[in-house]
C-alpha cells in the first residue's frame, strides 16, 4: 500500500538535492529517508531515483511524480493551518533574531499579515552578525546562514542560494569591469569571514553552464568585514567589489544602482536556516514557524 507520507519524504528529498540535506530539513535520519523512499518506489514498481556516486538523479518517472506532487506538501499544510488558527486565538511572545538588516527585508513587506491577524502574539525582532546560543540568547527563532553550535537545536533550510558579484557604476567609471576571473585579481574585493571567524581568502568561481570553467581564485585587498549588513554602504562607497544575494541584487540592478560583474559564475553557495530549540509546543511559534518558510518559499520562486 503506497504511503502519502512516503510521497511528501519524496518531494523533500528532491527539493533538497541530497538524502543529507533531506535528513536536516526533516529531522530524521538518511537510513530512514532511504527506506521510506525504497518503499515508495516498491508501492508503485517504478524507479523514482538513480543513485549514484554524487547522490542521485530523477527518473523520468521520477520527474513525473515530482511536478504532479511539489506543491502538494505546502498546499495540505496551508489549508491545516487555516482550520486550526480559526479554531483557536493565538497569544504569547516570540523572540526572533536574524542575520543581517538584508534578509529582514524579505520579511517586512509581509510581517503585517502575520501581526494584523494574530494581535495577540508579540514578535521581537533583533539583527545579528554571530552564531546565537538560543538558550544564552533566549532566542525562540533565529534565520541565519551559521549552524548553531548546539545538538539540541532544531535546523531547517529554508533559502538556498549562490553568491555572485556586484560593483556600483561608479567603481566601474574609476576602476574598470573585470571581463574574466583572471582580471579580478587586479580590483578591489570586498572579503568575507567563514563560520569560524577566519577571513576567507580564497572562492570557487562556478561557471553556470560550464564546470571545466570553474577555478579556485583568491580574492585581492585587505578590507574585511564581519557584518553583511555594511555591504549597501560599502558598494555606494564605490571602491570595491562585493559579492552579494542575486534575489535581492534584482530590484537594485533594475534600478541602474549596482551591475553584475561575471554574471557566468558564483562565488559561494549559500544557505540560510530557521532554528529553533527543541520540539514546538507552542501553537504561535508553530504558526509563525510556517508564515516564515512560506515567505520565503514564495520568494525564492517569484
Amino acid at each position: 500500500m503506497i504511503s502519502c507520507d512516503d510521497i511528501l519524504f519524496f518531494i523533500e528529498v528532491v527539493k533538497a538535492g541530497s538524502f543529507n540535506k533531506a535528513a536536516v530539513t526533516l529531522n530524521m535520519t538518511q537510513a530512514t529517508i532511504s527506506r521510506r523512499i525504497q518503499s515508495l518506489e516498491t508501492g508503485i514498481q517504478q524507479q523514482l531515483l538513480i543513485r549514484n556516486s554524487r547522490g542521485f538523479i530523477l527518473s523520468t518517472e521520477g520527474k513525473e511524480l515530482y511536478n504532479e506532487f511539489k506543491d502538494w506538501g505546502s498546499d495540505l499544510w496551508n489549508d491545516l493551518s487555516e482550520v486550526i488558527s480559526s479554531k483557536q486565538e493565538l497569544k504569547g511572545t516570540l523572540k526572533l533574531a536574524i542575520f543581517s538588516t538584508s534578509i529582514l527585508k524579505i520579511l517586512l513587506p509581509h510581517i503585517h499579515k502575520f501581526t494584523q491577524k494574530h494581535p495577540k502574539v508579540k514578535i521581537i525582532t533583533r539583527i545579528i552578525n554571530k552564531p546565537v546560543d538560543l538558550i544564552r540568547d533566549s532566542s525562540d527563532l533565529v534565520i541565519s546562514p551559521m549552524l548553531p553550535n548546539s545538538e539540541v537545536a532544531k535546523v531547517k533550510v529554508i533559502f538556498r542560494t549562490q553568491l555572485k558579484l556586484y560593483c556600483s557604476a561608479d567603481y566601474i567609471a574609476t576602476y574598470g569591469q573585470p571581463k574574466s576571473v583572471e582580471e579580478l585579481s587586479k580590483h578591489h574585493l570586498l572579503k568575507l569571514f567563514a563560520e569560524d571567524g577566519t577571513p576567507i581568502e580564497y572562492y570557487l568561481a562556478k561557471h553556470k553552464d560550464s564546470p571545466d570553467k570553474n577555478q579556485l581564485v583568491e580574492f585581492p585587498g585587505s578590507l574585511y568585514f564581519r557584518d553583511a549588513t555594511f555591504s549597501d554602504l560599502v558598494i555606494k562607497a564605490g571602491h570595491y567589489i562585493i559579492l552579494g544575494i542575486p534575489e535581492l541584487a534584482r530590484e537594485k540592478i533594475s534600478a541602474g544602482k549596482i551591475e553584475e560583474i561575471l554574471p557566468e559564475y558564483s562565488f559561494m553557495d549559500l544557505n540560510f536556516y530557521l532554528i529553533r530549540y527543541g520540539t514546538v509546543n507552542n501553537p504561535a511559534e508553530q504558526e509563525f514557524i510556517h508564515f516564515i518558510e512560506t515567505i520565503f518559499g514564495k520568494w525564492q520562486k517569484s
